[in-house]
């Protein structure tokens, strides 16, 4: 763990011109990042994650503002394999919230290292969650299988449902390149109360919510709410960052 929290990240959406596998490619930490994770967007129809996809994600975690915005201000220079892609997107996000259990700090339950701010993450904003399992061995995890590509298959599930929604502006689901990584989706919304309806009324992403407490569809998740401070890009040659305002 640092010695202090991470107050600041900063999440990068990239398209390359064809489908790119992860053993294929390397994205090195943008400057400064006291955390960088990387990894292919989406699952296969079986619910399998990591083959390849021309769409890629890399979130990085940072302590001090300076660091983090200089990533976002200039991508260009501070992010030197965008000149493989043919469109990116940026935005740099303060914490406001946090709740769960994630291994990107380092052992198999910890709790985040954020510094959060608390308060109102503004409209719109952003939500990050992860889920993980535990490591197990070989004939063990060959028997979890199933459970593990469930959760995966209706990840997707809940993705193509929230695309149909109109508070909603953008979903990812990113597997990381370092397998036992727990992976991510990444959503914005156009506000609090888009977001509530989606994530907690009747729906399928509640039905995923009451299935995990039943059933344990995962070892551990969590999530995070966070106010979106700046973005640069353009994104799927419908909307840039003009198009979103934001919201104080």
């Amino acid at each position: 763990m640092p010695d202090r929290n991470f107050e600041w990240i900063t999440f990068h959406l990239l398209r390359f011109s064809e489908p790119t596998a992860l053993a294929n490619k390397e994205l090195a930490a943008p400057p400064k990042a006291g955390l960088w994770q990387y990894g292919v967007d989406g699952a296969d129809e079986a619910g399998m994650f990591g083959r390849a996809s021309d769409v890629w994600a890399g979130i990085a975690l940072y302590q001090d503002a300076a660091d983090a915005e200089a990533a976002i201000s200039a991508p260009e220079q501070n992010l030197p394999w965008l000149a493989e892609t043919v469109e990116n997107w940026h935005v740099l996000l303060r914490p406001t919230q946090f709740r769960g259990e994630t291994n990107w700090f380092g052992g198999e339950n910890r709790q985040a290292g954020y510094a959060v701010s608390g308060g109102s993450p503004g409209a719109p904003y952003a939500v990050i969650t992860t889920a993980g399992y535990k490591p197990l061995p070989r004939e063990a995890l060959m028997a979890d299988l199933p459970r593990r590509l469930d959760f995966a298959r209706n990840v997707e599930n809940v993705r193509a449902w929230f695309a149909s929604l109109p508070g909603n502006i953008a979903r990812q689901a990113v597997h990381f390149e370092r397998g036992m990584v727990d992976g991510m989706t990444f959503t914005i919304w156009r506000d609090r109360s888009a977001m509530m309806e989606a994530a907690y009324q009747p729906g399928p992403h509640r039905t995923q919510i009451d299935r995990y407490k039943s059933e344990g569809t995962a070892d551990r998740t969590s999530f995070t709410r966070a106010r979106i401070v700046k973005m640069a890009g353009s994104w799927n040659g419908d909307w840039n960052s003009d198009d979103i305002v934001l919201q104080r």
